[in-house]
């Protein structure tokens, strides 16, 4: 019972800090909050609502890469793989994830950035673990 108190605390301040993001215009933190919450609605068995979150991120990340391509911005173009590698984690889609990750560690190396090279390493292996573990994700989403 006290872990669905949690949750529900945790789900409004998600909502809370995605609302003050989005009318502050920091788009990119409304979606990380967006993303999180989709990660709660997922872990409380709620999963249409998480998908609708991770579409919402993935529609958002995707249109951030674009522009980072269209820019040549490759800092941000790294970081933006990143971000879609870890909505696709959440939407299950193993494969794309790991495509992303690869594509943003190029990406890191290419730009000389250890520290994204090390964050995207990490993901990886988080990705495969979790995948490892549970095919269930996968089946939910």
């Amino acid at each position: 019972m006290q872990h669905q108190g949690q949750q529900d605390l945790a789900a409004a301040a998600f909502g809370e800090a995605q609302q003050l993001f989005t009318n502050a215009g920091n788009r990119q933190a409304a979606t990380t909050a967006l993303l999180s919450s989709g990660g709660l609605l997922y872990d409380k068995g709620d999963y249409d609502s998480a998908r609708r979150s991770f579409e919402e991120a993935k529609s958002y990340y995707q249109r951030t890469l674009d522009l980072d391509r269209k820019t040549g911005s490759k800092q941000g173009g790294a970081g933006s793989l990143g971000n879609l590698a870890n909505v696709l984690d959440g939407l299950g889609d193993l494969q794309g994830s790991l495509k992303m990750q690869q594509e943003c560690l190029q990406a890191f190396t290419e730009v000389g950035n250890k520290r994204g090279m090390a964050s995207t390493l990490a993901n990886l292996g988080i990705v495969l673990e979790e995948h490892r573990r549970s095919g269930e994700r996968q089946k939910k989403i």
